[in-house]
């Protein structure tokens, strides 16, 4: 994990949601787990609360973090994308991302079908 380099060119904030990116990938922080406050990343490095909180909002817009009201923000579990359905169903999108699917028939259900002659 890099620092914070303030002769970057790219912004602070982004930096910093590179680095919580970085450490979730890594297994620094787990899923469900809490990361360090906002004063926590402030004082570790060195910037402002606004940077911190855009950089927070931002990976909470994208799912990848969640806040809990009075607990703090954690890391989120990990979200199943799909593609549109029309090219394809839910189970063979799974398929193709890596899960395992399994169809269990639960009820078999006929319904008569009755014939009117309207002539």
């Amino acid at each position: 994990m890099y620092n914070i380099d303030r002769n970057n060119s790219k912004p602070l904030y982004l930096q910093l949601e590179e680095l919580i990116r970085e450490s979730i990938e890594k297994g620094i922080y787990k899923r469900d787990e809490k990361i360090p406050s906002e004063s926590e990343l402030m004082n570790k490095y060195d910037l402002s609360r606004i940077t911190v909180r855009n950089a927070c909002n931002h990976l909470v817009k994208e799912g990848i973090l969640y806040r809990v009201a009075g607990k703090g923000t954690f890391v989120s579990s990990p979200k199943i994308m799909t593609s549109s359905l029309a090219y394809m169903g839910f189970r063979e999108q799974l398929e193709r991302m890596g899960y395992e699917t399994t169809t269990k028939l639960i009820r078999k259900k006929y319904n008569k079908i009755y014939s009117f002659n309207k002539f």
